[in-house]
């Protein structure tokens, strides 16, 4: 039935017309941004997923960049730890040197105060952006410094990892403490005995100060300072060391142990001598040096390199002894960063890929295909034509009703 009141053709003509100029302007828009779901009214779902792929991925490169600030400081300790290692080689050469008779012992012991100074320098020195990790002589620097090496995403949320770069501390500071109450131990030990010398306790607060004014009633040339930077371990093995150094270079036949229990750590001397020996002057549990605060120091862990000395032949083999010690110290620094650099490496490597890998995926969900694009906007070209010529025609079906009244 024809009708002059409506125009059904014109109607169905111009609803596609309306419908291949929105596909139009949909695929325009597709060209223009490049984005296949460019908001979220393209594609809701794609969008959101998109858009916390995206978050990531700017995560990620954050994250790269904080890992190459992570990889700098700890080159420059790195290179800090195997320079002091070279450095402490050079001291045992002239320790060695001076170990024998008929030698310039001022002059080796100038060379050693100058190596001396040197690992001091150095180790002040050795920071990046702030940061040094081979000095810290206050015990709030003795925390690991922490890296943050990923983000974990899973259905219950996002968990940071982390790498952790621990502190090595290669400095030479030694506490110049006043006030000393002095108590000695005052044991007496037989030929061949094993004794008990003290106990120092885990639960010591970092910054605790220990001194040792001898052995044997024979007094060092300068105390030796140990201190509890929070490191209960490492602390004794300190002390250990600094006694066995006193020992060697008053001449005295001991040999220095320790054991751990659940509440600290005990120290023994065993007597290797011919003849009973009395300690005295050995300030270790017994003695503390005022009350420890946040920024009481702590002597460095090469600290007695400060006592090395080729003075004579008996304290240049007392001093081999410690420069054995703190070079194996110092060597396992080196090797710990180097072993930490390259899984700072790695981890960067795997980030950076990682975060291509989530750029990409990004891509695959929300980029337009160009190609298909154009292909679709030449169609919808034609489609447009025709669905015109069909409106022309549709809305000239009424003036042919004209000529069933001529």
């Amino acid at each position: 039935m024809s009708s002059i009141l409506t125009n059904s053709g014109a109607m169905t003509a111009l609803r596609v017309l309306r419908h291949v100029r929105d596909a139009q302007d949909d695929v325009q828009s597709m060209v223009g941004t490049g984005m296949a779901v460019a908001t979220a009214r393209d594609d809701a779902a794609v969008w959101a997923i998109s858009k916390v792929m995206q978050s990531d991925a700017a995560a990620f490169d954050q994250i790269n960049d904080a890992l190459s600030l992570g990889a700098a400081t700890v080159a420059v300790a790195g290179q800090a730890s195997e320079t002091v290692v070279d450095l402490i080689a050079d001291m045992k050469a002239k320790v060695i040197a001076g170990a024998q008779e008929n030698v310039d012992r001022a002059k080796l012991g100038a060379d050693i105060d100058a190596l001396r100074d040197q690992i001091s320098q150095l180790v002040a020195a050795a920071q990046f952006n702030g940061l040094n990790l081979v000095d810290h002589t206050f015990p709030e620097r003795g925390a690991d410094t922490a890296l943050l090496a990923s983000l974990d995403r899973d259905v219950q949320g996002v968990e940071a990892r982390w790498i952790s770069v621990a502190k090595q501390d290669l400095s030479l500071h030694e506490e110049e403490a006043t006030g000393w109450n002095t108590t000695g131990i005052g044991r007496t030990i037989a030929a061949g005995d094993r004794r008990l010398l003290g106990r120092v306790q885990d639960t010591e607060t970092p910054g605790t100060l220990f001194r040792m004014n001898g052995l044997a009633g024979l007094p060092l040339p300068r105390p030796v300072v140990f201190g509890h930077g929070g490191d209960h371990a490492q602390t004794i093995r300190d002390i250990r060391d600094g006694m066995e150094f006193a020992a060697k270079a008053l001449g005295l036949s001991f040999a220095f142990d320790y054991s751990t229990t659940a509440t600290g750590t005990q120290i023994y001397a065993t007597n290797t001598g011919d003849t009973a020996i009395t300690l005295t002057d050995v300030d270790l549990e017994i003695v503390r040096f005022g009350t420890p605060t946040a920024q009481t120091r702590v002597p460095g862990r090469l600290s007695l390199l400060n006592h090395v000395s080729v003075a004579d032949a008996g304290l240049a083999r007392a001093s081999l002894h410690i420069i054995e010690r703190k070079l194996d110290h110092a060597t396992a620094a080196a090797a710990e960063f180097g072993t930490v650099s390259n899984r700072i490496d790695t981890q960067r490597a795997f980030v950076s890929h990682l975060a291509d890998a989530l750029k990409s995926g990004i891509g695959a969900l929300v980029d337009a295909d160009l190609e298909e694009a154009q292909a679709q906007q030449q169609a919808l070209q034609v489609q447009g034509e025709l669905a015109g010529q069909a409106l022309s025609i549709a809305n000239a079906a009424p003036e042919h009703l004209l000529s069933l009244f001529e």
